[in-house]
């Protein structure tokens, strides 16, 4: 059986050490993630911002496409964004060209309505790597400053 991750695309892997401050996209063009491709439709488009060690910031604007009921953003986007900003943080405490590594589980919290129309700012925070496990948290955050969903994981890297 071939290996599941193996790469065999232009992605950005490995990807140089981001310091502190620094931003990166994942904007290979035959990059399939729907959360951080930069090209094709539909896509999240994310960008990601290293705020700290082990923080990890991305700005993002919901086009209409993702709207759930009325004004808010539907909930599988929420926990998409989550998700991804969380692997996000836990993919750039390295720069191994054969890295791999999983979402375990993810637990979501929908708080407050996140309204379409603003930038939202999602974080996600890598609190603890036991081993091969990582367990991370992440919000998302309206322009307000209310927090409207917030959420846990735990990641394994399997190499």
């Amino acid at each position: 059986m071939s290996d599941p991750f193996e790469r065999t695309d232009s992605r950005v892997w490995p990807r140089p050490e981001v310091p502190v401050g620094g931003s990166w996209s994942n904007d290979g063009p035959d990059n399939p993630c729907f959360g951080c491709r930069q090209h094709g439709d539909p896509g999240l488009r994310m960008t990601f911002t290293r705020i700290e060690e082990r923080l990890v910031e991305c700005r993002w604007t919901p086009d209409p496409m993702f709207t759930g009921w009325a004004t808010v953003v539907h909930g599988g986007i929420q926990a998409t964004l989550l998700d991804e900003i969380m692997g996000a943080t836990t993919g750039v405490q390295y720069t191994d060209p054969d890295l791999a590594i999983v979402t375990l589980g993810l637990d979501v919290r929908f708080r407050r309505p996140a309204p379409m129309g603003e930038e939202l700012t999602i974080r996600g925070r890598l609190d603890e790597i036991d081993g091969t496990d990582h367990h991370l948290s992440a919000e998302i955050v309206a322009a307000d400053g209310t927090v409207c969903t917030t959420a846990t994981s735990t990641w394994r890297r399997l190499r």
